[in-house]
């Protein structure tokens, strides 16, 4: 109820008292997580996270997750790894394949992060944000007319601004 309301401290205090009584309830540690995501407690969301993949090592959802604190506080190897984990549990994840794009795009692996966005297209040719990063890293590398194509395919998709 508290997370809903905003109120995290309270939220955090809340599942930490269920926690303590039920030390596997991966529910309690998920939205403890997200109320320490929501206050930019990114080092404790690590730590719930952590415990969910520890009772639940095929929880690709929550790798994902702690792939995205761990960018959060430029952790980038950590992050990758996890995103990397994440696939290799569930290989058609195509959230885990474009964050890691993502992350390598911001450490300047354009290479990299063009594999993983292409990895996105074969799963979800529908991924108007996969186009929009191949269109970027295009752009960058003074492919105007491949990149203006991606753009064009990603508004084609996309067409309207959300």
């Amino acid at each position: 109820m508290c997370l809903d309301l905003q109120d995290y401290r309270a939220a955090i205090y809340d599942f930490t008292i269920v926690i303590g009584n039920s030390a596997t309830f991966i529910d309690a540690y998920k939205n403890r997580a997200i109320a320490h995501v929501a206050m930019e407690d990114y080092k404790s969301a690590i730590e719930d996270y952590t415990e969910i993949i520890n009772i639940c090592p095929n929880n690709v959802e929550r790798l994902l997750n702690r792939a995205n604190a761990y960018n959060a506080l430029k952790n980038y190897d950590e992050a990758i790894a996890d995103c990397t984990l994440a696939i290799g549990k569930k290989k058609d994840f195509s959230d885990a394949f474009y964050t890691r794009g993502c992350i390598k795009y911001s450490k300047g692996n354009l290479r990299g992060a063009l594999a993983d966005y292409n990895e996105v297209l074969k799963i979800d040719t529908q991924n108007a944000y996969a186009y929009i990063q191949i269109a970027k890293i295009n752009k960058q590398k003074g492919k105007i007319k491949e990149a203006i194509l991606n753009f064009k395919k990603a508004i084609s998709i996309f067409p309207t601004s959300q």
